[in-house]
């Protein structure tokens, strides 16, 4: 079995984005498994239910998520066994002679103390991914993530991340919406986990209560999740409660997710295109209209640490021009916003595009 989180590939960079994202997805899946299972000793125990829950679709919920745990750990042992059987009943449809068989048999032995050396890797493999903790199973996905994104291979996740600098549980918090987002089957894991409230995607206080586990505790959380909140207002549009503000349910758009999964992930999207157009081009500029005063000084303002400039002048008059031509001398690139369309329409509906 390809060992997961194991230490000894800590250094080693993701293969491609979407290792990295099964990664994600592994610790998103062992702490729900573990909340899941906790729910279930409640009610084994008669310890008191769940409001809206019932045990049957704990049960279904709970199942999926471990078939999902399952397939992380052992997809490349599943491919194998699957060789494996396809090769043994090839030789079972055959009728081999029993002086060849006395020659095998040394052969078949070996082979079969190969196969209980393999469960026995498997089982320590296992055991080993088991016995870390969420924080270290995140810290590693990390670690490796930013070696990849060194090694030149984009992961536009983790580069969310880290241009709005969320903390773990933001991260976590995240990665459970994208699950949710994108997979269908974690419509029901989260709707028994939200207590059949009706919502499909964790909240941020549900999203706590399987981050912290038995650790969970409002006074405790409150900082987190507070924060966790403001996080992701600027790229979700998150329809807070102010009243109950960590009952929010936490869901991805479209435009997140062409971010996350698409094959222009840079691509403006088409609600945007209307406020936003890109100034700067490749197109040659005539420097017959450049007044080379005005440009030398906007280059020694800006060598000198001014990053704010302001250009009063009637349409035609080559604002637009000195700052296509300041630019392109400095590797820059701009975007003009019409602002009277912007402020005319309910921003409520379009959430920062801070994504690149």
């Amino acid at each position: 079995m390809k060992p997961r989180f194991a230490e000894e590939n800590r250094e080693k960079p993701f293969e491609n984005y979407d290792e990295y994202m099964k990664y994600m997805f592994a610790c998103v899946n062992y702490a729900v498994d573990e909340y899941l299972a906790r729910m279930k000793e409640v009610f084994a125990n008669e310890q008191g239910g769940y409001k809206n829950v019932l045990y049957p679709d704990l049960e279904i919920a709970h199942d999926v998520c471990k078939d999902h745990v399952s397939k992380f750990l052992y997809e490349d042992s599943e491919s194998k066994a699957s060789g494996e059987l396809s090769e043994t009943e090839d030789e079972e449809d055959q009728d081999i002679p029993s002086d060849l068989m006395a020659i095998l048999g040394a052969f078949a032995s070996e082979v079969s103390d190969t196969k209980d050396s393999d469960y026995e890797d498997d089982y320590e493999a296992e055991t080993i991914t088991n016995n870390l903790s969420l924080h270290e199973k995140l810290e590693y996905a990390k670690h490796r993530a930013q070696i990849t994104v060194d090694g030149g291979i984009e992961l536009p996740f983790y580069s969310i991340t880290q241009r709005m600098e969320f903390t773990e549980f933001t991260t976590f918090c995240f990665t459970s919406a994208v699950l949710s987002s994108t997979q269908t089957d974690y419509a029901g894991i989260f709707q028994v986990i939200n207590e059949n409230s009706g919502l499909t995607s964790p909240t941020i206080e549900s999203a706590a209560r399987i981050y912290y586990g038995k650790n969970y505790s409002i006074t405790g959380a409150y900082g987190e999740m507070s924060r966790c909140l403001e996080q992701l207002k600027p790229i979700l549009n998150l329809r807070v409660i102010t009243s109950m503000p960590f009952s929010t349910s936490v869901s991805l758009d479209k435009r997140v997710i062409d971010f996350l999964f698409g094959t222009d992930p840079g691509k403006l999207d088409q609600d945007y295109l209307r406020y936003f157009k890109k100034l700067t081009d490749d197109k040659p500029l005539d420097d017959i209209l450049a007044n080379q005063n005005v440009l030398d000084a906007m280059k020694i303002s800006y060598d000198g640490g001014t990053r704010i400039f302001s250009y009063v002048g009637d349409e035609g008059s080559g604002r637009k021009f000195f700052i296509k031509k300041f630019c392109r001398e400095y590797g820059l690139e701009a975007i003009v916003i019409n602002c009277k369309k912007l402020f005319a329409t309910d921003s409520v509906f379009y959430p920062v595009h801070v994504l690149y």
